[in-house]
């Protein structure tokens, strides 16, 4: 038994090493989801979860990725539907405890863990974790407490990675539009015409620039 533990105590660091290796080189947080989705059905293989972010508009958590068979309870929920967003910490939903379950979460067998994801202090969304626990599979407590453990972990790593790629989408911006207009600068034109120029080569085809210039423009400077 604790050979087993031990192995996949191993399993789990080398999965979560590979997803913070390709964060390392995502370009933008959609390829990210992408490779959080993929190694958290690694991680948790007998399990489902989804993340839910928060929309910067509306205030809403809007679901991003799932994984497993359990199909998220909705798409859109309020940040007060759920106890894990409101307190700043773990909330775990139990069917002993009906009115201290999340809003969020259909009624079902299934105990559910809710997990802030933290960026600099600030929460941006949650981990839900949905394990099973019906009458065909009785409840363990070490193996919900390890489940649960890795579960922060995966939310830690996912703030720290979704922080970085959020930064480096930032100074990219910032590198390639004017701040005063928002408009694309000369920096971009050049990376994007020698783009063209290539693509035009192996084509065998043309390339056409129209150049304009804007009278007075000084004066909006």
């Amino acid at each position: 038994m604790r050979s087993n533990a031990l192995e996949k105590k191993n399993k789990e660091t080398k999965l979560l090493s590979e997803m913070n290796n390709l964060h390392q080189i995502s370009k933008t947080v959609e390829e990210a989801l992408i490779v959080i989705r993929t190694y958290a059905s690694q991680l948790f293989p007998y399990d489902s979860g989804e993340l839910l972010m928060i929309d910067a508009e509306n205030k809403l958590l809007e679901n991003k990725i799932s994984w497993g068979n359990v199909v998220p309870a909705l798409d859109i929920i309020s940040t007060d539907d759920c106890w894990a967003m409101r307190s700043g910490q773990a909330h775990i939903s139990k069917m002993d405890k009906p009115d201290l379950k999340c809003k969020h979460i259909q009624p079902d067998s299934c105990v559910h863990i809710c997990i802030p994801v933290l960026t600099q202090n600030e929460n941006i969304g949650i981990l839900h974790l949905i394990t099973d626990s019906g009458p065909a599979k009785p409840f363990d407590d070490q193996i919900f407490n390890d489940k649960h453990q890795l579960a922060v972990i995966l939310s830690e790593q996912i703030g720290l990675s979704l922080s970085n790629i959020r930064l480096r989408e930032k100074l990219h911006s910032l590198s390639i539009r004017d701040p005063l207009t928002g408009l694309f600068n000369r920096r971009y034109m050049e990376e994007f015409f020698n783009l063209e120029i290539y693509r035009a080569g192996r084509k065998g085809s043309m390339i056409g620039v129209i150049m304009m210039d804007i009278d007075h423009f000084k004066k909006f400077n």
